[in-house]
């Protein structure tokens, strides 16, 4: 096996994942002013689905399981959404990690070496802050 190929390969597929990561970033500060901004959303899912087969390719099994967890967990609450600040703060938090999982990940080795906590951790922060969306969004249903 050509290992100088195979690193070559693995460092064009990181860089992949650490532009997508920028765009990740990028919707999440757009929902700082926008949102309800259904476009970012649609961004932001097919980008995190991106990711996750490019993490994926790359041997980053852990990041692209997390970040279709952080799709599911949308999907989940079955809300329009609505970005609030907290659930900006706990995606925010997601990218945070996965950045720090890109930059661990060993490319000699072809893997990522990690605990499942830290996900576990933040995955209960978004949907305590989607939960937390859900049951306002409830109440002021009820109200009108």
């Amino acid at each position: 096996m050509d290992t100088h190929f195979y690193r070559t390969k693995q460092g064009l597929l990181i860089g992949r994942a650490s532009a997508l990561l920028n765009v990740l970033c990028s919707c999440a500060e757009h929902f700082e002013h926008f949102p309800n901004d259904k476009d970012a959303c649609t961004k932001l899912f097919q980008t995190l689905f991106e990711l996750s087969e490019s993490a994926m390719q790359t041997g980053m099994k852990e990041t692209s399981e997390f970040c279709l967890l952080i799709i599911d967990t949308f999907e989940d609450t079955n809300i329009d959404i609505c970005m609030k600040d907290s659930t900006i703060y706990a995606l925010q938090q997601c990218f945070v990690l996965i950045d720090w999982q890109i930059e661990l990940f060993d490319v000699l080795l072809g893997r990522l070496d990690l605990e499942s906590a830290e996900q576990e951790r933040m995955i209960k922060n978004l949907q305590a802050s989607l939960n937390d969306h859900n049951d306002i969004f409830n109440k002021s249903k009820t109200h009108e």
